[in-house]
């Protein structure tokens, strides 16, 4: 049987849209509680929940493009994340010293369960669009540009993860994007360069458009939306500004 009939069928569709649908009917509220300031106390696991929902959706959509081989590829992201993750937040290597709350929920070792899915969530994303945005057959411009727009994602969010839902706290530094250390963003940059490639490896897109290639563009720009406007309420003007800008690209190019 063909790898793709695996999860092209009513399965692979149920696996797909039940956590997005999930993530788009709690979207809404979550963005309202926020910004009026209503989270209830402890809520912060939710947000974990919903990272594992886009998780899980987006780790659906690559076996639905690609079989077995997609779901490996999730499997392959949210492992080399993990492992990254695990090393990071107990050395400091290599994205400078931080350490996580117990806000997201559950834990697998050091590193919050959530994690692994939002890595898997962000950069299949982040690739997704990517494939859209460029011409078939460009495999190294691809993943460049995965990796920018999820370094640039990375950039939206750190604010409000940090300094807004304590998800995680950086040891006090000197760096001027609101206490992020620069090595955050070069390792974001090298990383999911790396896993970028790991997907166009084993997904090996064909030349013709991916199937339901809207989701990414949906998920990638739901986070942008969210964030940029957190950002906006709580008067983080760079993020904010990075978020339109990204926005206004994704339009523009996809018009």
């Amino acid at each position: 049987m063909p790898t793709q009939h695996l999860t092209s069928g009513w399965a692979g569709r149920v696996a797909l849209w039940t956590p997005l649908g999930v993530y788009a009917f709690i979207y809404p509220f979550g963005i309202g509680l926020l910004l009026g300031g209503w989270m209830p106390p402890g809520a912060g696991w939710v947000g974990g929940v919903l990272l594992m929902a886009q998780g899980l959706g987006m780790s659906a959509w690559l076996g639905l493009n690609a079989g077995w081989r997609g779901l490996a590829a999730a499997v392959v992201v949210g492992g080399a994340a993990w492992a990254l993750e695990a090393v990071g937040v107990t050395t400091g290597v290599p994205f400078g010293r931080y350490s996580y709350s117990a806000a997201l929920g559950w834990g697998l070792g050091p590193v919050p369960l959530a994690i692994p899915f939002a890595w898997i969530a962000g950069v299949a994303a982040a690739w997704g669009v990517a494939q859209r945005l460029l011409p078939a057959g460009r495999a190294a411009a691809v993943i460049l540009l995965a990796a920018a727009l999820t370094t640039g994602q990375d950039a939206v969010l750190e604010t409000i993860a940090t300094r807004v839902q304590g998800y995680w706290t950086w040891a006090p530094t000197a760096a001027p994007y609101y206490g992020v250390p620069w090595a955050n963003f070069v390792t974001w940059a090298v990383a999911t360069a790396v896993l970028a490639a790991a997907i166009t490896m084993l997904v090996r897109p064909p030349l013709g458009r991916l199937r339901y290639s809207g989701v990414p563009i949906l998920i990638y720009s739901m986070s942008l939306v969210m964030f940029g406007l957190l950002n906006v309420a709580q008067g983080f003007v760079l993020p904010a500004l990075l978020a339109g800008g990204l926005l206004v690209v994704l339009a523009w190019r996809l018009r």
